[in-house]
């Protein structure tokens, strides 16, 4: 419906779904209901059984600085499509921002912490840039470990391997390795970048090669069964 009509956001498009729940969260956030609380229960209402908590109930907004415009992430990733270069990732709110008592807790009993394959700058740097859940990971660094979401040169999804080029980084596992340093002590890289395994255990990383191409459930099944043997 916003297509027809003229404004800023005729480009943003969402499915009755994506609406629902959007008026859902409003709706619980302005009765007093906290990030954490309104996760609960909109897991709960789709039936998911898996524990989900927001890093923070705090607001912390994802902005790029593209030349002169400071874009929100919506904006720099459905409208602009990722075209215009990411000179600067901004975390407008985390540096006040405090880490959530669920997630604090997760960190402190977790016996094992995996960083998933997501992209590093847009999807776990907002994490990371609340204090005290990089003063936890960075206490428990022995016991974290990251699935590279590079591999052969090539990202999974996304603009990683852009804003890697962009930054003027290797568009390696290599260079991932290097920016979870301050976090993580064990690697799992992509068979096909087995040759680069000795740069990064040169890092300090346990290194672990196996197939981390989640291309159908089984394959995903296969590299979780993977982590979890080794990792036990």
């Amino acid at each position: 419906m916003l297509g027809r009509y003229e404004g800023e956001l005729s480009w943003f498009n969402l499915g009755d779904k994506d609406i629902a729940t959007s008026i859902f969260r409003t709706q619980l956030l302005g009765r007093g209901n906290t990030l954490t609380q309104v996760a609960r229960k909109i897991l709960d209402g789709l039936g998911v059984q898996f524990r989900m908590v927001p890093c923070t109930n705090d607001p912390v907004h994802t902005k790029i600085r593209s030349g002169s415009r400071v874009l929100g992430f919506q904006e720099y990733f459905v409208k602009e499509r990722a075209v215009p270069p990411a000179d600067e990732i901004l975390f407008e709110g985390a540096s006040d921002a405090k880490a959530s008592p669920e997630v604090k807790k997760a960190l402190r009993e977790a016996d094992r912490i995996l960083i998933a394959p997501s992209n590093p700058y847009l999807s776990i740097d907002p994490i990371l840039a609340i204090k005290d859940v990089a003063t936890a990971l960075g206490h428990r660094k022995a016991d974290v470990s990251f699935v590279s979401p590079v591999v052969a040169g090539d990202a999974f999804k996304g603009p990683t391997i852009k804003i890697m080029r962009e930054r003027g980084l290797e568009p390696s596992c290599v260079s991932i390795a290097r920016h979870y340093l301050p976090f993580a002590t064990t690697a799992f890289i992509d068979v096909q970048d087995a040759t680069l395994a000795p740069r990064i255990e040169q890092l300090g990383y346990r290194v672990h090669v196996f197939d981390t191409i989640m291309s159908s459930m089984e394959k995903k099944e296969r590299l979780g069964r993977f982590i979890l043997s080794v990792l036990s």
